[in-house]
């Protein structure tokens, strides 16, 4: 079974829920080049010549924001997590980061959100913010009126009231190329790695798969058929780590977190 990223559709207990449909592609484009960086990885696989960390080019981050150092603030989305767990709402977030976050037509589509205890994304919701309002490291306040856990994923799918901008941090940015990388600790945090594509898996949806090789790790990771990655690819990734059925998996939706190197 090839696979594609978990989407996240209008729950309705009639449903077949036995495999979710892949409705979110990726518009082709073209990836972004990567800046020439020192060779410092440690790799053994072809690609074993890489930026170090964290490098100078990390995606949709500003590189003069980002830390190397975990959060150790809480913001609230362990309890917003509790709650779709539960069904009870609604929960307060208070003062967290901006991770990142997808943009259609200037409008923030898709908005993730960190502290010091986990990561957490918006879908199909609107967030009633622009793309030149709002950045990665600026800090937020808004109040969660729905959110599930779909297939494993975390998601706030209703906000009451507007989303406040209060203040800024530097993003952290998790060392994937150095770590080994879980759902159980990493999912909806960003990653910055680079590494190898090691196998085609194939088409998943609108997308194709591939086989992601990084440091210790090997993760799925979904791209546009309009980026043209082959196996063999040298690939950079700042990004979001998702999950497809209990495994780690990228689902590239902004062309500008993946470049090769």
């Amino acid at each position: 079974m090839k696979r594609s990223l978990p989407a996240i559709l209008l729950l309705c207990g009639a449903c077949d829920v036995s495999e979710p449909e892949d409705v979110r592609g990726v518009e082709p484009g073209e990836a972004t080049e990567a800046d020439p960086l020192d060779d410092t990885s440690s790799n053994t696989y072809a690609c074993a010549d890489g930026p170090a960390f964290p490098g100078q080019w990390v995606g949709t981050v500003d590189p003069d924001r980002v830390t190397t150092t975990p959060y150790d603030f809480d913001a609230g989305i362990a309890d917003a997590i509790a709650a779709m767990d539960r069904g009870s709402f609604p929960v307060e977030i208070t003062d967290a980061v901006v991770a990142n976050y997808t943009e259609r037509d200037g409008e923030i589509d898709t908005l993730w959100i960190q502290d010091g205890s986990a990561g957490l994304m918006t879908y199909n919701v609107s967030t009633g913010l622009r793309s030149d309002e709002i950045s990665p490291g600026d800090t937020v306040s808004f109040t969660i009126s729905d959110g599930t856990i779909y297939f494993g994923l975390p998601e706030i799918t209703g906000i009451s009231g507007d989303i406040t901008v209060t203040g800024s941090q530097d993003v952290y940015l998790v060392d994937g190329t150095a770590e080994v990388v879980t759902t159980e600790t990493h999912l909806s945090q960003n990653i910055l790695a680079y590494g190898e594509l090691t196998a085609d898996e194939g088409s998943c949806g609108s997308a194709r798969c591939f086989t992601f090789s990084y440091g210790e790790n090997a993760h799925t990771i979904r791209v546009s058929e309009g980026l043209n990655f082959k196996v063999g690819d040298c690939i950079e990734l700042a990004m979001p780590l998702g999950i497809y059925f209990e495994e780690e998996q990228y689902s590239v939706d902004n062309n500008d977190w993946v470049s090769v190197y």
